[in-house]
Order: C-alpha cells, then structure tokens, then sequence
C-alpha cells in the first residue's frame, strides 16, 4: 500500500454543526475516510465534553466522536456568529445541523438559506421525527426512538417487561445510515447535469425502525428471549460436548417447551 495514497473522500468538506451523537458520528464517519470535517461548537462546549468516563480531564467518548476533525466555537444566537457560519457554509458540500426547525429558522440557517450561495450544498438535518407532521417541534433522543420504533417491545424476554439496548442503537444506526445518505447525495450530485445538492431529512426514529424491517414482517415480532419461531440459528446454543465423531452440535431449544434439546448434526 502506497504511504501517500489519498483517502477516498479527501477533499470532501464535512461542517459538523451537530451536537451530542447521531449527527457528530455521522460527521466521524466521513471524516474517518479522509473528509475534512470542521466541528462548529456553541462557546460553552458541546455537551458530549463531559459525558460519559474521563480520563486526564476529558472525556473519552469526545475524544473517540471527535476525531479527524478540527473545532471551532460560533454563537449561532447573534448576527454574527450567523453570518460566519453563512460564510464558513459557502465553502462547504456538507453541512450536518440536529436542531429543531423553529430553532434554524431563528438562526436563519435552513437549507435554503445555506444553499443560496452554495448550490451543490448538501444539509442533513438529523431530528428525533422529522421535519413534518405533529411531532416535528419536538426534542427527541434515542431512548424515545428506540421505544417508538418498536424495538425495544420485541427486545427481551416474554415474562418481562421490554428492555432496552446497553448503548446508543438509535444514534449508531442513524449516523450510519446518513452516512449511507449523504454518500449518495454526493454522488446523484456529482453526476447530475446542473450540480445541485440537496436536503436530508433523518429522524433517528425511522432509521431505528429501519433496522428492525425484518421483525416486522416475520413471526420475530414479540419478545422471545434468544429466539426466534422460525430462524433456527437463533435458537442454538453451541457447548462444549462433542459427538463420537469429534464434532461440536448445538442444544436447541424445542417449540412445544422451554427446555432445551439436544441435536447431533444431521439428526432431530
């Protein structure tokens, strides 16, 4: 591999006008494939400074979201940290926003504000539910969207209540897939005849609920502990007896009942 090889998105400026999770991973996952990534703070330091454990005064969760990337503070609240930001957008392709929309209209950084004079600008707005319908002025986070998207009724075991994830499923799987988003807006603008960017609505609800497509269209749709009514893979557990000939079979557990039977390999 040659030292001085470019990364495949060098040259790709990423504005990381986000804060907290979803929308700064998104901007971690460009900037990780050699995108120039500016994260704009407010003054008082993105709340993800002193979350989580800290290690020599800094939290470890900042260092692992911020990197590749290079921090700025602006106060979007006055004239001009407004029109610096208007400024610093203009020599953007992405900008990466999670406010609410009243609160963008105020600051007057929309998509049609930014996009005036920078045509082949792409804003991802990263909301909990989007920018239309009756909850679109609400605050969302993952912990809703987890719940509202379905997951968590189906995660857990059938005699308690839901559970939900150990970490940030809703986040993780938003960025991703506006990653995966911002990608192709790239590249339809790349190879469009006038040049022109677009906007993209991401509410972490539906990319939650994106994830779990398949519940909902099989019998998996109720909580089951490890298993499934119809994935046997789902159901088995490997251990560490071995048949005659040597190799390991799995202990499955039966459909009539909660006890577990044992199955040797090609036999039921």
């Amino acid at each position: 591999m040659e030292e001085n090889r470019k990364l495949p998105l060098a040259g790709l400026r990423v504005i990381d006008a986000s804060t907290v999770l979803a929308g700064p991973m998104l901007a971690t996952y460009l900037g990780d494939f050699g995108a120039d990534v500016i994260k704009v703070e407010h003054p008082a330091g993105d709340p993800l400074r002193n979350a989580g454990r800290q290690k020599d005064g800094e939290s470890l969760e900042w260092k692992l979201v911020s990197r590749n990337k290079k921090p700025i503070t602006l106060n979007f609240s006055t004239p001009k940290g407004q029109e610096l930001f208007h400024k610093l957008a203009e020599t953007a392709d992405v900008v990466i926003t999670n406010f609410r929309p009243k609160t963008l209209e105020k600051w007057n950084i929309t998509y049609e504000s930014l996009s005036k004079d920078n045509p082949g600008l792409i804003v991802v707005k990263v909301s909990g539910f989007g920018e239309d319908g009756p909850y679109k002025e609400r605050p969302g986070f993952g912990t809703l969207a987890e719940a509202m998207s379905g997951f968590a009724q189906v995660n857990g075991f059938p005699d308690r209540g839901p559970v939900l994830p150990s970490f940030a499923l809703a986040d993780y799987a938003t960025a991703l897939m506006g990653a995966y988003a911002t990608m192709v807006a790239i590249y339809e603008r790349d190879h469009s005849e006038d040049g022109r960017g677009q906007y993209i609505d991401l509410p972490i609800y539906e990319a939650c609920s994106a994830t779990r497509s398949w519940n909902t269209t099989s019998s998996a749709s109720f909580r089951d502990g490890k298993g499934t009514a119809r994935a046997g893979p789902y159901r088995a557990i490997y251990t560490k007896r071995k048949t005659r000939n040597g190799s390991r079979y799995p202990a499955r557990r039966s459909r009539s009942s909660n006890a577990y039977s044992r199955q040797s390999a090609g036999k039921t």
